[in-house]
């Protein structure tokens, strides 16, 4: 063999390299632009979504409030370094969560009793939990770490602490409601709200679904209320979940396509193979970041879009997940749970749904007996659902869907309720 053929089949690795850093990185940059004009004409320029987020350090806010609630057992910052180690008032924080949450999911306004470890727990905390409820009451600006160009390694929210202490604010407006103190009842609900936007200002997609959790937590007790506050039924009309959630998404993609040292599990240890390696998983990695945004997207407009309250959560998922190419390994591993994600959101909204006709069956006169059933309208969260309303004999009022709201998934709460102490 000629030293010329040689040199020919020599050539041919080289130029398949060369071929695949061209067409990868044109096939790459064609990925990555059709993704990006998918969000733009769904939700807004990613550029201009990540500029909403700008880099914070915790201030002095969130410093302040984590001052205030340590003598409640309550760590709103963690302490650096430090793992948490469990407090003796876990126990009965945790209970003051569980009921809070049960009465979010009772379909009555029937009036429990606190625990007697709760009732005791906020007995003896009245002066703290008052300051706090101050402070919360002048709506600071509770700023947590936020660096979204730190990718994968960027802060993330604790969220337990302000859970926690959302919670001991609900018992304490049920705990006052029960008493006929509504100036306090609407206070503790008033400060639990404050601390809640902080959290739907914040740009992770798992807070964003905390804050869902704990906005229908407030609802619960908002619907519990005998003495309902004034104005909440055109507050609960402006609450949107399915923006920010949608922006939460958007920026798993660009987190993705932005993970600083992407390439380190396939390339090693930094030298002089990891150097000639990147540049060839390079446009892979492109292309596997493009083709991730662009599956994230259609994924969460089908569930925007579609009827997601019928849905399968678990099949929607494994559906996307398993039409993801085999070659796309980063976006298998990270492919969120799109519709588990937009279930939240949708049973979330039509929770606050539920509560505004609540809380206007709870403003209405009472004619007195029973009426037929009549109807409020169809839901806009759930298509073909229709609310209905009924006033009983005994002078209760039942609100409920004429059918099942969510047959393939388990509700986030109540999905009918019935004044009983109008």
């Amino acid at each position: 063999m000629t030293a010329r053929r040689w040199l020919a089949i020599g050539m041919i690795p080289m130029a398949a390299a060369g071929l695949w850093l061209f067409l990868g990185n044109v096939l790459a940059g064609y990925s990555e632009r059709a993704a990006e004009e998918a969000w733009v004409v769904s939700a807004e320029p990613t550029e201009a979504l990540v500029a909403r987020y700008p880099q914070t350090p915790v201030n002095d806010d969130v410093r302040r409030l984590d001052e205030l609630c340590r003598p409640l057992g309550i760590a709103i910052l963690p302490d650096v370094g430090v793992p948490r180690a469990r407090g003796p008032e876990d126990d009965v924080l945790a209970k003051t969560s569980s009921f809070v949450s049960e009465r979010q999911q009772r379909g009555s306004d029937e009036r429990v009793a606190l625990p007697d470890e709760v009732s005791g727990f906020l007995a003896a905390h009245t002066g703290e939990a008052d300051a706090v409820e101050a402070f919360l009451d002048g709506r600071p600006d509770l700023r947590w770490d936020q660096d979204l160009g730190r990718g994968g390694a960027a802060p993330i929210m604790p969220v337990v602490g302000p859970r926690q202490l959302a919670a001991v604010l609900l018992a304490r407006s049920l705990e006052a409601d029960a008493r006929g103190d509504a100036a306090t009842a609407r206070r503790a609900l008033e400060a639990s709200a404050n601390l809640i936007a902080a959290l739907q200002r914040r740009a992770e997609l798992v807070v964003q679904l905390v804050a869902i959790a704990m906005v229908a937590q407030r609802n619960g007790v908002l619907r519990a209320l005998r003495d309902a506050p004034p104005g909440w039924r055109d507050r609960l009309a402006r609450e949107d979940f399915r923006a920010p959630v949608l922006r939460s998404l958007q920026l798993e993609t660009w987190t993705f396509a932005h993970l600083g040292g992407a390439a380190g599990p396939f390339v090693g240890e930094k030298g002089f193979w990891s150097a000639v390696q990147e540049p060839f998983l390079a446009p892979w990695l492109r292309l596997s970041a493009g083709d991730f945004s662009r599956r994230v997207h259609d994924a969460a407009i089908e569930a925007r879009d579609g009827d997601s309250c019928s849905l399968d959560p678990e099949a929607f998922d494994k559906a996307k997940a398993d039409a993801m190419p085999r070659w796309n390994i980063l976006g298998r591993i990270a492919m969120p749970a799109v519709l588990r994600s937009w279930t939240a959101v949708v049973q979330g909204t039509y929770d606050l749904e539920l509560t505004r006709h609540v809380l206007a069956a709870r403003g209405e006169e009472s004619g007195g007996g029973e009426t037929p059933p009549r109807s409020l309208g169809p839901s806009a969260v759930c298509p073909g659902v229709k609310w209905q309303e009924v006033v009983r004999a005994d002078g209760s009022v039942s609100i409920y869907p004429d059918r099942d709201p969510f047959p393939r998934q388990k509700p986030l709460g109540t999905v009918s309720y019935v004044l009983a102490g109008k």
